[in-house]
């Protein structure tokens, strides 16, 4: 009976945590306006700062194995239940009155990301014990958070930018992936091979693209067609391995179409097909022939019902 309340008091505590958040949080932006503070990317932030708490609540459990509440038998660990709040009220009132712009948030969440998966991916790689793994990801990304607070407080990347950077080093870990498994590389060889690709990626972009006038809207749609595609491409694999009789799944196989169908997303994305984009780019060959990608519907003469996708190049005379 006491393990129950000391459950339902911590399940307290933290939904009157996040209403008292909620409600202040929507008092606030009426002052942002007032003061003409730029906070477009402190809900992100917020975000970031409650997922990367549970995460370091999550690290001394896992280290020292300590901690837990014991409920019935299972061990609930305490570390989340603290840190995750107080991770959330940390940034709450850190940045309560301070602009928090995109681009900002993008490179905090940038450091913390890249932070961790490097520091446990490279002891992983030595085939280190667990505990250096898991001490040395949660300080690495600590201090790729500090990193990424000081990038945020120069002028080095637009908004774009630093969207297209953060979104790299995952793309970068992905198309690793997708190579390693291909020239069937194994562990730690295959980790190996997704760090350094996602390092190459990451800094790549962030030299060549750090002032893009991309958006960051286009930075999300540009992922969705990726993980999209490379979804959709696998499950249609699955699909068809398992209808099939006389046809096994093989995982090489699968890999290879998925990030084939990535490949095609990043095209799509660069071509910028009109239903993505405010404004089609226009090849100019003169003064009254204009070249233009665009997206096309036709109805088929045989069934009228029927509609008919299709894609082309547009001429204007």
């Amino acid at each position: 009976m006491k393990d129950r309340k000391s459950t339902f008091i911590f399940l307290l505590s933290g939904l009157i945590l996040i209403t008292y958040l909620s409600d202040s949080f929507a008092q606030d932006r009426s002052a942002y306006r007032k003061n003409n503070l730029n906070q477009k990317g402190r809900t992100g932030l917020l975000v970031f700062s409650g997922y990367y708490g549970f995460w370091l609540g999550v690290v001394p459990h896992l280290v020292w194995d300590t901690g837990y509440m014991v409920n019935n038998g299972k061990k609930i660990p305490l570390g989340p239940l603290i840190t995750t709040p107080t991770t959330l009220i940390f940034t709450y009132y850190l940045t309560k009155n301070k602009p928090v712009t995109y681009t900002q948030t993008s490179l905090i969440s940038l450091g913390g990301h890249w932070g961790s998966w490097q520091g446990i991916g490279w002891p992983m790689v030595l085939d280190k014990k667990k505990e250096v793994v898991i001490g040395t990801g949660a300080i690495a990304g600590l201090l790729g958070i500090g990193g990424g607070v000081l990038l945020g407080n120069t002028n080095l990347f637009s908004e774009g930018g630093a969207a297209l950077t953060h979104s790299s080093m995952f793309m970068g870990t992905w198309f690793g992936y997708v190579a390693g498994e291909l020239f069937d590389l194994q562990s730690p060889a295959l980790m190996q091979n997704m760090l350094l690709t996602s390092n190459v990626f990451m800094l790549s972009t962030g030299i060549l693209f750090n002032k893009t006038d991309f958006k960051r809207g286009n930075v999300m749609r540009l992922n969705a067609l990726i993980y999209g595609n490379a979804s959709i491409a696998w499950l249609l694999y699955f699909i068809y391995s398992v209808e099939n009789e006389k046809y096994n799944y093989d995982h090489k196989t699968a890999v290879a179409i998925a990030g084939a169908g990535s490949m095609l997303g990043i095209i799509g994305a660069t071509i910028n097909v009109s239903w993505f984009t405010e404004k089609m780019p226009v090849v100019r060959m003169g003064d009254n022939f204009n070249i233009e990608p665009c997206i096309i519907r036709y109805t088929d003469s045989l069934q009228k019902r029927k509609i008919i996708p299709a894609a082309g190049l547009r001429f204007i005379f």
